[in-house]
């Protein structure tokens, strides 16, 4: 079946610094995929379910300046259903940006998987209030990408031109730093460009997973075969029989 975005929760504090940032609630389908998106570098990803992710490691652009902090993504194939699915990020306390001011989550609920990692990019800017990532040419043709901005103003707001669709509003949480969005592909013809806008131009970081799902099956079929002879009223004869059946 083609991968579908069931549902998205985002979630953010401000004036820390904070240990953790912890999403808001969704209901999540036990066998659903969730990618999981956080600001700067994160230990642990867990949730109120149970489910392991699976660690895809640290985007960064821009290490100099405070978009430098870029983005770390988790993923779980496959998972335990929950009603309201919680999930939360630890970040790394041994580096002072992990426990900035602002954190941010983004939390994707998707069907349709399991999820392949195909890339994992990011891309940066310095001016502007353009933020492009890309372009891009997914390998599989079932695919999504998952992508989170920042931009140094703290007081950005967000918005995505098609084919993006933002989720979560303008901001994550309400932390006006940083928004998520998505994609979801069915093609693999011609790599494009993916625009958001920030309200106040400054440095600023996009980027994401793109994972592919494997092509639908098509049904197989059965063959069976029977050669055989009988008898009847004293007559001999011999009979072939083929029956098929798709699986």
């Amino acid at each position: 079946m083609p991968l579908t975005l069931a549902s998205f929760a985002g979630g953010g504090q401000q004036n820390g610094p904070f240990a953790t940032v912890v999403s808001a609630a969704q209901n999540v389908a036990s066998g659903n995929s969730i990618v999981v998106g956080g600001r700067w570098l994160t230990t642990a990803c867990t949730d109120n379910a149970g489910n392991t992710y699976i660690p895809l490691g640290h985007l960064v652009g821009n290490p100099v300046s405070n978009a430098g902090e870029g983005f770390d993504y988790w993923y779980c194939n496959n998972c335990i259903g929950n009603a309201a699915l919680v999930v939360t990020l630890t970040f790394n306390s041994n580096h002072a940006q992990s426990l900035d001011t602002y954190t941010s989550i983004a939390v994707w609920n998707i069907s349709g998987g399991p999820l392949i990692l195909d890339q994992y990019l990011m891309s940066t800017g310095n001016s502007g209030s353009t933020l492009t990532f890309g372009p891009f040419a997914p390998r599989y043709p079932n695919s999504i990408i998952c992508l989170t901005a920042i931009a140094t103003s703290n007081l950005a707001t967000f918005s995505a031109n098609a084919p993006l669709t933002q989720d979560g509003g303008t901001s994550l949480g309400g932390v006006q730093i940083a928004s998520a969005s998505h994609l979801i592909s069915s093609t693999i013809a011609g790599a494009q460009p993916l625009v958001m806008n920030a309200s106040v131009s400054g440095t600023w970081e996009i980027g994401g997973p793109i994972f592919g799902a494997g092509p639908i099956p098509l049904p197989t079929k059965k063959r069976i075969e029977r050669f055989g002879a009988a008898q009847f009223t004293g007559r001999e004869y011999a009979y072939y029989i083929t029956l098929e059946r798709l699986l």
